[in-house]
Protein backbone atom coordinates (compact mmCIF):
# COMPACT_ATOMS: atom_id res chain seq x y z
CA UNK A 1 0.00 0.00 0.00
CA UNK A 2 2.90 2.06 -0.24
CA UNK A 3 2.39 2.80 -4.33
CA UNK A 4 6.26 0.95 -4.14
CA UNK A 5 7.29 0.01 -8.20
CA UNK A 6 9.59 -2.01 -9.79
CA UNK A 7 12.76 0.73 -9.36
CA UNK A 8 11.83 0.47 -5.45
CA UNK A 9 11.92 -3.51 -6.11
CA UNK A 10 15.61 -2.72 -7.48
CA UNK A 11 16.58 -1.21 -4.35
CA UNK A 12 15.06 -3.80 -2.68
CA UNK A 13 16.58 -6.55 -4.25
CA UNK A 14 19.68 -5.42 -3.84
CA UNK A 15 19.18 -4.72 0.00
CA UNK A 16 18.19 -8.58 0.43
CA UNK A 17 21.01 -9.98 -1.21
CA UNK A 18 23.07 -8.81 1.60
CA UNK A 19 20.42 -8.25 4.61
CA UNK A 20 20.69 -11.27 7.18
CA UNK A 21 18.01 -10.26 9.84
CA UNK A 22 14.64 -9.58 7.75
CA UNK A 23 12.25 -12.71 8.44
CA UNK A 24 9.16 -11.06 6.81
CA UNK A 25 8.32 -8.92 3.70
CA UNK A 26 5.01 -7.37 2.83
CA UNK A 27 4.47 -5.51 -0.21
CA UNK A 28 0.94 -6.60 -0.98
CA UNK A 29 -1.16 -3.96 -3.34
CA UNK A 30 1.25 -1.78 -4.86
CA UNK A 31 2.76 -1.15 -8.35
CA UNK A 32 5.49 -4.28 -8.53
CA UNK A 33 5.31 -5.36 -12.44
CA UNK A 34 7.19 -7.86 -13.91
CA UNK A 35 10.76 -6.32 -13.72
CA UNK A 36 9.55 -6.02 -9.87
CA UNK A 37 9.11 -9.50 -9.82
CA UNK A 38 12.03 -10.74 -11.41
CA UNK A 39 14.28 -8.54 -9.31
CA UNK A 40 12.46 -9.96 -6.18
CA UNK A 41 13.13 -13.80 -6.77
CA UNK A 42 16.46 -13.06 -7.96
CA UNK A 43 17.33 -11.91 -4.40
CA UNK A 44 15.51 -15.27 -2.67
CA UNK A 45 17.70 -17.20 -4.79
CA UNK A 46 20.22 -16.37 -2.38
CA UNK A 47 19.13 -14.64 0.47
CA UNK A 48 18.87 -17.06 3.64
CA UNK A 49 16.91 -14.98 6.00
CA UNK A 50 13.90 -14.25 4.74
CA UNK A 51 10.99 -16.68 6.18
CA UNK A 52 7.57 -14.99 4.53
CA UNK A 53 6.55 -13.02 1.31
CA UNK A 54 3.71 -11.69 0.33
CA UNK A 55 2.74 -9.93 -2.72
CA UNK A 56 -0.87 -10.10 -3.18
CA UNK A 57 -2.38 -7.91 -5.31
CA UNK A 58 0.75 -6.84 -7.28
CA UNK A 59 0.24 -7.40 -11.34
CA UNK A 60 3.75 -9.53 -11.57
CA UNK A 61 2.56 -11.27 -14.50
CA UNK A 62 3.21 -14.59 -15.95
CA UNK A 63 6.98 -14.09 -16.40
CA UNK A 64 7.51 -12.45 -13.25
CA UNK A 65 5.50 -14.98 -11.53
CA UNK A 66 7.44 -17.59 -13.45
CA UNK A 67 10.87 -16.05 -12.28
CA UNK A 68 9.72 -16.59 -8.73
CA UNK A 69 8.60 -19.91 -9.49
CA UNK A 70 11.59 -21.07 -10.31
CA UNK A 71 13.01 -19.50 -6.86
CA UNK A 72 10.99 -21.70 -5.24
CA UNK A 73 13.29 -24.52 -6.71
CA UNK A 74 16.53 -23.44 -5.23
CA UNK A 75 14.99 -21.07 -2.20
CA UNK A 76 15.52 -23.31 1.14
CA UNK A 77 14.16 -20.76 3.75
CA UNK A 78 10.87 -19.66 2.33
CA UNK A 79 8.13 -20.59 4.39
CA UNK A 80 5.12 -18.93 3.19
CA UNK A 81 4.62 -17.11 -0.39
CA UNK A 82 1.83 -15.13 -0.70
CA UNK A 83 0.93 -14.64 -4.09
CA UNK A 84 -2.18 -14.62 -4.95
CA UNK A 85 -4.05 -12.26 -7.93
CA UNK A 86 -0.64 -11.66 -9.60
CA UNK A 87 -1.68 -12.53 -13.09
CA UNK A 88 0.24 -15.67 -12.50
CA UNK A 89 -0.17 -17.60 -15.76
CA UNK A 90 0.21 -21.41 -17.17
CA UNK A 91 3.82 -21.04 -17.36
CA UNK A 92 3.79 -19.99 -13.49
CA UNK A 93 1.60 -22.55 -12.61
CA UNK A 94 3.78 -25.30 -14.58
CA UNK A 95 6.91 -24.15 -12.72
CA UNK A 96 5.20 -24.12 -9.36
CA UNK A 97 4.31 -27.55 -9.83
CA UNK A 98 8.06 -28.33 -10.34
CA UNK A 99 9.16 -26.77 -7.63
CA UNK A 100 6.69 -28.46 -5.22
CA UNK A 101 8.61 -31.20 -5.96
CA UNK A 102 11.79 -30.28 -5.39
CA UNK A 103 11.34 -27.44 -2.56
CA UNK A 104 11.31 -29.43 1.33
CA UNK A 105 10.64 -25.77 3.18
CA UNK A 106 7.62 -23.72 1.90
CA UNK A 107 4.40 -24.63 4.22
CA UNK A 108 2.14 -22.00 3.21
CA UNK A 109 1.26 -21.23 -0.52
CA UNK A 110 -1.35 -19.05 -1.54
CA UNK A 111 -2.01 -18.74 -5.41
CA UNK A 112 -5.68 -17.39 -5.52
CA UNK A 113 -7.07 -15.76 -8.48
CA UNK A 114 -4.56 -16.54 -11.22
CA UNK A 115 -4.96 -15.41 -15.03
CA UNK A 116 -5.33 -18.81 -16.22
CA UNK A 117 -7.66 -19.78 -19.63
CA UNK A 118 -10.65 -21.67 -19.12
CA UNK A 119 -8.90 -24.56 -20.71
CA UNK A 120 -5.61 -24.57 -18.86
CA UNK A 121 -6.09 -27.34 -16.37
CA UNK A 122 -2.91 -28.87 -17.27
CA UNK A 123 -1.59 -26.39 -15.70
CA UNK A 124 -3.07 -27.32 -12.80
CA UNK A 125 -2.40 -31.00 -13.41
CA UNK A 126 1.55 -29.11 -12.88
CA UNK A 127 0.77 -28.48 -9.53
CA UNK A 128 -1.31 -31.94 -8.51
CA UNK A 129 2.01 -33.98 -9.38
CA UNK A 130 4.06 -31.78 -7.59
CA UNK A 131 2.13 -32.24 -4.23
CA UNK A 132 2.04 -35.55 -4.89
CA UNK A 133 5.66 -35.89 -3.77
CA UNK A 134 6.19 -32.90 -1.75
CA UNK A 135 6.29 -33.52 1.44
CA UNK A 136 6.41 -30.32 3.43
CA UNK A 137 3.77 -28.09 2.24
CA UNK A 138 0.96 -27.55 5.08
CA UNK A 139 -1.29 -24.94 3.52
CA UNK A 140 -2.60 -24.72 0.16
CA UNK A 141 -4.79 -21.56 -1.53
CA UNK A 142 -6.33 -21.68 -5.19
CA UNK A 143 -9.59 -19.87 -4.62
CA UNK A 144 -11.59 -18.32 -7.31
CA UNK A 145 -8.97 -20.07 -9.58
CA UNK A 146 -11.33 -21.39 -12.00
CA UNK A 147 -10.83 -24.96 -11.20
CA UNK A 148 -13.48 -27.44 -12.84
CA UNK A 149 -13.91 -31.05 -11.86
CA UNK A 150 -11.28 -32.31 -13.91
CA UNK A 151 -8.55 -29.83 -12.20
CA UNK A 152 -10.06 -30.72 -8.80
CA UNK A 153 -10.05 -34.70 -9.77
CA UNK A 154 -6.08 -33.98 -11.04
CA UNK A 155 -5.43 -32.42 -7.00
CA UNK A 156 -7.32 -35.10 -4.89
CA UNK A 157 -6.15 -37.37 -7.07
CA UNK A 158 -2.29 -36.86 -5.85
CA UNK A 159 -3.19 -35.25 -2.71
CA UNK A 160 -4.74 -38.88 -1.57
CA UNK A 161 -0.64 -39.59 -1.37
CA UNK A 162 0.30 -36.51 0.20
CA UNK A 163 0.79 -37.13 4.28
CA UNK A 164 1.73 -33.07 4.90
CA UNK A 165 -0.59 -30.88 3.42
CA UNK A 166 -3.37 -30.05 6.20
CA UNK A 167 -4.97 -26.80 4.84
CA UNK A 168 -7.16 -26.83 1.16
CA UNK A 169 -8.97 -24.15 0.49
CA UNK A 170 -10.92 -24.14 -3.12
CA UNK A 171 -13.23 -21.86 -2.35
CA UNK A 172 -14.71 -20.06 -5.29
CA UNK A 173 -13.95 -22.11 -8.30
CA UNK A 174 -16.41 -23.95 -11.03
CA UNK A 175 -16.73 -26.97 -9.10
CA UNK A 176 -20.15 -29.12 -9.94
CA UNK A 177 -21.72 -32.20 -8.18
CA UNK A 178 -19.33 -34.19 -10.38
CA UNK A 179 -16.19 -32.88 -8.29
CA UNK A 180 -17.94 -34.52 -5.32
CA UNK A 181 -16.57 -38.33 -5.92
CA UNK A 182 -13.15 -37.12 -6.11
CA UNK A 183 -13.38 -34.72 -2.97
CA UNK A 184 -14.86 -38.02 -1.03
CA UNK A 185 -12.23 -40.17 -1.85
CA UNK A 186 -10.00 -37.04 -0.84
CA UNK A 187 -11.42 -37.51 2.55
CA UNK A 188 -12.04 -40.71 2.57
CA UNK A 189 -8.48 -41.89 1.98
CA UNK A 190 -6.61 -38.82 3.27
CA UNK A 191 -6.40 -38.28 7.40
CA UNK A 192 -3.75 -35.91 7.57
CA UNK A 193 -6.20 -32.61 5.39
CA UNK A 194 -7.91 -31.16 8.72
CA UNK A 195 -9.34 -28.16 7.35
CA UNK A 196 -11.39 -28.26 3.69
CA UNK A 197 -13.16 -24.98 2.39
CA UNK A 198 -15.42 -25.35 -0.61
CA UNK A 199 -17.69 -22.87 -0.10
CA UNK A 200 -19.22 -20.82 -3.32
CA UNK A 201 -19.12 -23.65 -5.80
CA UNK A 202 -22.12 -25.79 -7.22
CA UNK A 203 -21.34 -29.34 -5.53
CA UNK A 204 -25.31 -29.53 -4.62
CA UNK A 205 -26.99 -32.51 -3.50
CA UNK A 206 -25.06 -35.29 -5.04
CA UNK A 207 -21.60 -33.64 -4.42
CA UNK A 208 -22.59 -33.24 -0.65
CA UNK A 209 -23.95 -36.48 -0.46
CA UNK A 210 -20.58 -37.90 -2.11
CA UNK A 211 -19.14 -35.57 0.66
CA UNK A 212 -20.96 -36.71 3.60
CA UNK A 213 -20.53 -40.18 3.19
CA UNK A 214 -16.83 -40.29 3.37
CA UNK A 215 -16.54 -38.25 6.75
CA UNK A 216 -17.83 -41.69 8.37
CA UNK A 217 -14.19 -42.61 7.41
CA UNK A 218 -12.67 -39.93 8.37
CA UNK A 219 -11.01 -38.60 12.19
CA UNK A 220 -8.79 -36.09 10.94
CA UNK A 221 -11.21 -33.52 9.22
CA UNK A 222 -12.12 -30.53 11.94
CA UNK A 223 -13.34 -28.12 9.50
CA UNK A 224 -15.77 -27.97 6.61
CA UNK A 225 -16.31 -25.51 4.77
CA UNK A 226 -19.37 -25.83 1.91
CA UNK A 227 -21.04 -22.50 1.99
CA UNK A 228 -23.12 -21.42 -0.87
CA UNK A 229 -23.05 -24.40 -3.11
CA UNK A 230 -26.87 -24.83 -3.80
CA UNK A 231 -27.57 -28.05 -1.69
CA UNK A 232 -30.90 -28.38 -1.29
CA UNK A 233 -32.95 -30.49 1.39
CA UNK A 234 -31.51 -33.86 0.55
CA UNK A 235 -27.96 -33.33 0.35
CA UNK A 236 -27.81 -31.09 3.55
CA UNK A 237 -29.79 -34.30 5.22
CA UNK A 238 -27.32 -36.59 4.38
CA UNK A 239 -24.38 -33.89 5.89
CA UNK A 240 -26.61 -33.86 8.89
CA UNK A 241 -26.78 -37.83 9.21
CA UNK A 242 -22.79 -37.56 9.00
CA UNK A 243 -22.40 -34.79 10.85
CA UNK A 244 -24.41 -36.31 13.94
CA UNK A 245 -21.50 -39.41 13.47
CA UNK A 246 -18.27 -37.47 12.93
CA UNK A 247 -17.20 -36.61 16.38
CA UNK A 248 -14.45 -34.61 15.12
CA UNK A 249 -15.17 -31.71 13.82
CA UNK A 250 -14.87 -28.37 15.51
CA UNK A 251 -16.20 -25.95 12.73
CA UNK A 252 -19.21 -26.22 10.21
CA UNK A 253 -19.51 -23.53 7.45
CA UNK A 254 -23.12 -24.25 5.53
CA UNK A 255 -25.07 -20.79 5.07
CA UNK A 256 -25.91 -19.85 1.73
CA UNK A 257 -27.59 -23.38 0.85
CA UNK A 258 -31.16 -24.02 0.18
CA UNK A 259 -31.82 -24.52 4.33
CA UNK A 260 -35.53 -25.82 4.78
CA UNK A 261 -37.40 -26.88 7.86
CA UNK A 262 -36.34 -30.35 7.33
CA UNK A 263 -32.96 -30.35 7.16
CA UNK A 264 -32.53 -27.16 9.45
CA UNK A 265 -34.07 -29.20 12.20
CA UNK A 266 -31.43 -32.32 10.64
CA UNK A 267 -28.57 -29.84 11.27
CA UNK A 268 -29.63 -28.46 14.63
CA UNK A 269 -29.73 -31.95 15.68
CA UNK A 270 -26.56 -33.19 14.41
CA UNK A 271 -24.71 -29.98 16.32
CA UNK A 272 -26.49 -30.94 19.57
CA UNK A 273 -24.99 -34.12 18.98
CA UNK A 274 -21.46 -33.11 18.28
CA UNK A 275 -19.77 -32.58 21.00
CA UNK A 276 -16.34 -31.44 19.22
CA UNK A 277 -18.09 -28.60 17.64
CA UNK A 278 -17.51 -25.23 18.74
CA UNK A 279 -18.20 -22.74 15.57
CA UNK A 280 -20.94 -22.74 12.60
CA UNK A 281 -22.93 -20.55 11.05
CA UNK A 282 -25.70 -21.41 11.17
CA UNK A 283 -28.60 -20.45 14.02
CA UNK A 284 -31.81 -22.16 14.15
CA UNK A 285 -35.08 -20.30 15.51
CA UNK A 286 -38.65 -22.13 16.24
CA UNK A 287 -41.44 -19.99 15.27
CA UNK A 288 -44.92 -21.90 15.66
CA UNK A 289 -43.61 -25.17 15.88
CA UNK A 290 -41.44 -24.99 12.89
CA UNK A 291 -37.37 -24.85 12.80
CA UNK A 292 -35.67 -22.29 10.97
CA UNK A 293 -32.63 -21.14 10.20
CA UNK A 294 -33.11 -17.48 10.57
CA UNK A 295 -29.38 -15.65 10.56
CA UNK A 296 -26.09 -15.98 9.84
CA UNK A 297 -23.78 -16.22 12.83
CA UNK A 298 -20.04 -15.61 12.03
CA UNK A 299 -17.84 -18.41 11.80
CA UNK A 300 -16.05 -17.11 15.05
CA UNK A 301 -19.14 -17.08 17.50
CA UNK A 302 -19.28 -19.95 19.69
CA UNK A 303 -21.84 -22.24 18.03
CA UNK A 304 -24.44 -22.48 21.09
CA UNK A 305 -26.68 -25.91 20.90
CA UNK A 306 -29.90 -26.30 20.93
CA UNK A 307 -32.60 -24.62 19.72
CA UNK A 308 -32.99 -21.10 20.46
Amino acid sequence: WNNISDEGCMALSDWLKTDSQINRLDLSFNNIGEEGGKAIADALCTNKSLAHLALNGNKVGDKGGLALAKMLCVNTTLKTAELANMELGHQTMTMVGIALSHNSSLLVLNMDRPSLFSRQEEAVEHVAMGLKTNQSLRTLSLRNAGLKDRGCFLLCDNLVLNHSLTELDLSSNKLTEDAGPALAQLVESNEVISKLHLANNELCDRGCTSLSQSLAKNAGLTDLDIAYNKIDNDGLLQLASAVSKHGFLTRLTAWGNLIKPQSTAALAYACQQLRSLKNTDIRVQVIDDVPNAVRKVTPESTFQPGLA
